[in-house]
């Protein structure tokens, strides 16, 4: 019987299709029939129902449609990357040019599908050179060249990272990493420190970086002796760090493909639109800021800062709602909060901070969340400094005057550290779409 004179008839339970044609696929969510994909002839790929004459394909987080004409039964044991345990995350990528879609089982690239040009794609996770999808119930896998990922902008900057890092080393840049540290041991006897002030370096030389200083009959705990230099426990919890760890830091693209860490980089004039039970849930048991998630959605609206932020700022700033500011100090006869540790200075932690919370008029912790994050919005994100990595490194001044300007923070991995809460709340919310503004160092 010659093929032209039939047709195929699917079943209900007939679960995988073979094509027989570079079939095109369809997108009918506008209520038109958009393609968004081409299956590839000789594929046999896994359907999750039937519309009519149309096979219904899983094609990212939505269903794709294409015509019984293009295919015939399929033979599930010609696949090699059907999905198991895999799942999309909330990041979305756009096409843009037509693209393949490869199955890597064999560990060389064989096409199986393609995407067209202005498709925006749910995806499973995003490599250094590809991005994971599901595509017809199978694991493929599409080349970065050909897409940008949703929602992100790259902010280009006149100067290079080794500039940048020069830059910040004059900042004297903290960190609470244990380095191995060394003092000249020609101003050591008997255990003490005889110069006026002594400089701790981060190796046993004067070219490597001063970690700290000791000041003259301080008491040193030996450890070794290397080329006239000795080896000791400096026992500062906060030191001055190393260009290599600085470069870490402000290297953009040592986070922007990781699931959490690419949260330094979310624009924080945008509010995630989280409602206050989901904030009082995630707030139970943290002390002073329990039940205060209306307080925070109300602190967004006002100022123009993204509520996620806001909470998970708090929340470190105050260990878990825990900290003295966080519970009140009398000052004056009155007592004030400070929920966000604003002019709460290194050397001058407490007063300073109740004082600012007086001056202030932070009765009540919903006046000091509503209050601190005026300062926060005024300060920085309103101001130009709209992500984590922007309030910690300012790349513009450095762009602008050759300079560091205005950092909330001299940790070099505080924009790393605030990460975490917004990434667990985000994913209390749900789906949800991030707008990045990523840094590009020439």
């Amino acid at each position: 019987m010659y093929k032209s004179g039939t047709k195929n008839e699917f079943s209900n339970s007939d679960n995988y299709i073979e094509a027989t044609s570079n079939g095109p696929v369809y997108d009918i969510r506008s209520g038109d029939y958009k393609k968004v994909a081409e299956l590839e002839k000789g594929q046999v790929y896994r359907r999750i129902g039937q519309s009519g004459n149309y096979h219904i394909l899983r094609l990212g987080d939505f269903r794709g449609f294409v015509h019984t004409s293009h295919t015939v039964l399929g033979n599930k044991s010609k696949i090699t990357n059907e999905k198991e345990n895999e799942e999309n995350i909330n990041d979305k990528i756009v096409i843009t040019k037509k693209t393949p879609v490869y199955d890597n089982t064999s560990g060389s690239f064989v096409k199986f599908g393609s995407l067209t040009e202005g498709v925006i794609f749910r995806i499973v996770s995003n490599g250094n050179h590809y991005a994971k999808i599901i595509f017809g119930d199978r694991i493929g896998f599409v080349n970065k060249k050909n897409f940008n990922v949703y929602g992100t902008e790259y902010t280009k900057y006149d100067i290079s990272l080794n500039e940048a890092v020069n830059i910040q080393m004059t900042a004297g840049p903290q960190t609470d990493k244990k380095y191995d540290t060394y003092v000249s041991k020609n101003y050591i006897k008997d255990g003490k420190v005889t110069a006026t002030t002594l400089n701790v370096r981060g190796g046993p030389g004067s070219s490597y970086w001063i970690v700290g200083q000791l000041s003259k009959g301080t008491s040193v705990d030996i450890i070794d002796e290397k080329n006239g230099w000795y080896q000791i426990d400096f026992k500062k919890r906060w030191v001055n760090a190393s260009p290599e760890d600085v470069r870490y830091y402000l290297d953009p693209n040592n986070f922007i493909n990781d699931e959490k860490q690419k949260f330094q980089f979310l624009d924080l004039a945008r509010s995630s639109d989280v409602t206050a039970s989901v904030l009082n849930n995630y707030l139970r048991g943290k002390g002073s800021l329990a039940g205060q998630g209306q307080a925070f959605i109300d602190a967004s609206r006002v100022n123009g800062v993204n509520d996620i932020y806001l909470v998970s700022h708090a929340v470190l700033e105050t260990g878990n709602g825990s900290s003295t500011l966080a519970q009140g100090v009398e000052y004056k006869g009155v007592t004030v909060y400070n929920m966000f540790g604003i002019g709460a200075y290194d050397s001058c932690p407490i007063e300073c901070g109740v004082k600012r919370a007086y001056d202030e008029g932070w009765t009540t912790p919903y006046k000091a969340i509503v209050g601190g994050a005026k300062f926060i919005g005024d300060g920085y994100i309103n101001n130009g400094q709209n992500t984590l990595y922007k309030m910690r490194w300012d790349p513009q001044a450095m762009d602008d005057n050759n300079r560091f300007g205005k950092q909330y923070a001299t940790d070099i991995g505080w924009a790393s550290k605030q990460v975490y809460t917004m990434y667990n709340l985000y994913q209390e919310i749900g789906s949800y779409n991030l707008y990045l503004d990523v840094p590009d160092y020439k």
